[in-house]
């Protein structure tokens, strides 16, 4: 949703504007009344394929996957990513960034951020 203005729901044909971040298509993944929620696992649909979840913050890094979206970004060379996991490998392994506690690599990312 980095460089889209706007996306379009599978399910019920309404443009989705992207200009705020992920907040109209976050909440239009759990409102839109035209997806079919057979259980709690359904309470977040994606608005293009079938991924579904239950949990926002879910949601939130798979939309990342559709819009190219890479916010967490390497201290030390040009490396991004969707999610803080990987970056933790990255800077772990490329920067040998060894910690016997993963909350000095946690404080990195927060300052990244």
């Amino acid at each position: 949703l980095c460089c889209l203005t706007e996306v379009r729901c599978q399910y019920c044909k309404h443009s989705l504007s992207v200009s705020n971040g992920f907040e109209i298509v976050l909440s239009h993944t759990k409102s839109c009344t035209y997806i079919s929620r057979p259980d709690h696992n359904y309470r977040f649909v994606c608005y293009t394929c079938p991924y579904h979840t239950t949990y926002s913050q879910s949601m939130k890094s798979h939309l990342r996957k559709h819009s190219g979206e890479k916010p967490y970004k390497c201290l030390f060379c040009d490396y991004h990513c969707t999610q803080s996991g990987p970056l933790r490998r990255h800077m772990k392994i490329k920067h040998l960034m060894e910690s016997s506690n993963s909350h000095d690599i946690t404080y990195v990312l927060d300052q990244a951020l």
